[in-house]
């Protein structure tokens, strides 16, 4: 997996990447600031799959994407 080939240059990177997602820097995503993010990327998610998609990131359920969660998800 090429995350786990760039090493810490890959976390940073998407460390990077979390802190520009979250608009607001509470620390978190919440639907509005992934939603927003799936379109400035440029990302081809059907609307009706957004919140599947964030559902499936936010592992503990309580609303919002924190950065653990986040990359958890990434890196699988």
């Amino acid at each position: 997996m090429k995350l786990l080939e760039r090493g810490n240059r890959g976390l940073i990177a998407l460390a990077r990447t979390f802190k520009m997602m979250d608009l607001d820097n509470s620390g978190s995503l919440d639907m509005f600031e992934f939603n927003k993010a799936i379109q400035d990327f440029g990302l081809k998610v059907d609307p009706k799959d957004i919140k599947g998609v964030f559902n499936s990131f936010d592992a503990n359920k309580d609303g919002v994407i924190h950065y653990e969660e986040f990359i958890n998800m990434v890196k699988g």
